[in-house]
């Protein structure tokens, strides 16, 4: 089963971009703490949630996968399933997803790379893949069943396709672009249905986007 689709014309709830990454740069790379002017907003957030800084208490767990030289956790359900990235001592990177202790590597098949981004609430995954061959700059979406079955989702015509988040209902929200990056870089919606809408916002970065139901997407590329 493979997503290839058209483009219908679709109004449009979501407003979507992508941030590239360089994947070159190290796994672990620090992250800045966000400035005092951000932190209202991450309590306004909390506190629309039923809950505020003061009376949640945080707690902190290291993910090193076994093996490998960096680990990243990019995506976490309800359940506390994690998703994210690591690399082994080749310099390969894989996804992979622990569920009650458990960790499972994460390989599209025939890939050279493979990043999990999100997991949804029944456990199925999505994120991007790269095949031998092909250069750095491409890639692929995928969905990866709670089964384990692995699903392509391309945007016909475009050298890459990135799988971010993957809502509830099985909506897929990701983006695509080419070789010029900015100038072709489009927020694009996969329905279940098999058809892909898109956001015809030129370089659309960082631009927090929201759909109606609160889930907040991107998009980030393996170049």
């Amino acid at each position: 089963m493979t997503y290839r689709f058209a483009f219908p014309v679709l109004a449009l709830l979501v407003a979507g971009g992508c941030s590239g990454r360089d994947s070159t740069a190290p796994m672990s790379s620090p992250v800045a703490s966000p400035s005092p002017a951000t932190r209202p907003a991450l309590v306004g957030s909390l506190s629309e949630r039923g809950g505020s800084v003061s009376d949640r208490t945080f707690h902190f767990t290291t993910i090193d996968i076994r093996g490998a030289v960096a680990t990243q956790a990019f995506g976490v359900n309800a359940r506390g399933d994690i998703v994210g990235e690591y690399v082994d001592g080749t310099s390969r990177s894989h996804g992979y997803v622990i569920r009650d202790g458990d960790t499972t590597t994460i390989d599209y098949p025939g890939a050279v790379f493979t990043h999990a981004s999100a997991i949804g609430p029944g456990g199925d995954i999505v994120g991007f893949y790269r095949n031998a061959g092909e250069p750095a700059v491409n890639s692929h979406g995928f969905m990866r069943t709670n089964k384990g079955a692995f699903v392509a989702v391309d945007d016909p015509g475009h050298i890459n396709t990135v799988a971010e988040h993957i809502l509830p209902d099985g909506t897929i929200l990701g983006c695509r672009h080419d070789v010029d990056q900015m100038n072709t870089m489009r927020g694009i919606i996969v329905s279940t249905n098999g058809s892909i809408a898109e956001l015809d916002m030129n370089g659309s970065m960082e631009n927090g986007p929201r759909r109606t139901i609160d889930a907040s997407w991107g998009c980030t590329t393996p170049i």
